[in-house]
């Protein structure tokens, strides 16, 4: 099974485009995951979308649009954000789109409305639109998520598991069984590490995050064997340490704990290795 790595080009919003492209071939990367940031559906931003498409793939590299900027707490104004954001990510064609969906205090059928919604969208652009397990969203922790696996049992997801280690303040240890039914919905990989304490650790590479690390590797190894018993040629991953606050820093300097772009390639290197 072919393993296709994708940058994030979160933290790097200082950085030309241009550059981060560069870099992003440089590092050996297939490609790129990409939010463009549309909290105003304006002419303007959806140009400059369309430019940094056609600066990817000129440079040959695969586009994961990410959604996130629907943050609105009235329902049916998030529904119609919601909506109109998905549609311009569709229209960029991108391999697939990641999104962040719905609040965590909206009502369980709200949130199906939603999935649903983000469902008929997908069908009509005929573009994959999978659902990232993160805090602050429908998807915000196992025990959670599972209720929406259980009543829409196609749901395509993002597994970032980072999140549900910091809300339930373990790795999970309790919960193996509900996590392996999970396991054949989860698409996409976030390989975050997160502990019980945060959703990412200081330093990867560190020896004493070694326990933590290799939990996180048992999970995408769970994910790999669905996708080749589906029959799947390939699987996608992003490698997603973040900059800072998610990155640890030091106090009074705010000095990050490790480099961010090494510790991706890090956790790059290390996962050609073991998945």
């Amino acid at each position: 099974m072919k393993t296709i790595f994708f940058a994030p080009h979160w933290g790097y919003e200082d950085m030309s485009f241009e550059a981060f492209v560069e870099q992003t071939l440089n590092d050996g990367y297939d490609g790129i995951e990409l939010s463009f940031h549309l909290q105003n559906l304006d002419s303007q931003s959806v140009d400059d979308a369309h430019k940094k498409v056609e600066l990817i793939n000129q440079s040959g590299l695969l586009l994961i649009a990410q959604h996130y900027e629907t943050i609105t707490t009235d329902f049916e104004q998030y529904k119609q954000d919601f909506a109109e954001r998905l549609e311009v990510l569709c229209q960029l064609t991108p391999m697939f789109i990641n999104s962040q969906t719905g609040r965590d205090f909206f009502g369980f059928e709200q949130s199906l409305e939603l999935i649903d919604l983000a469902s008929e969208i997908s069908e009509k652009h005929t573009t994959d639109i999978l659902h990232e397990t993160h805090r602050g969203r429908f998807s915000f922790a196992s025990h959670v998520c599972q209720q929406f696996v259980n009543a829409r049992p196609n749901i395509k997801l993002t597994a970032d598991f980072s999140h549900w280690c910091c809300v339930a303040g373990t790795l999970l240890q309790d919960q193996q069984p509900l996590m392996a039914q999970m396991m054949p919905n989860m698409r996409h990989i976030h390989t975050r590490v997160g502990f019980s304490e945060g959703p990412q650790v200081s330093d990867p590479s560190a020896s004493e995050f070694e326990n933590i690390l290799n939990q996180h590797l048992s999970w995408w190894k769970m994910i790999k064997k669905s996708a080749e018993l589906r029959g799947d040629k390939q699987m996608t991953l992003m490698t997603e340490f973040g900059p800072p606050p998610y990155m640890p820093t030091l106090p009074h300097s705010q000095t990050p704990t490790c480099d961010q772009r090494e510790a991706n390639l890090f956790m790059k290197k290390l996962i050609k290795a073991s998945l």
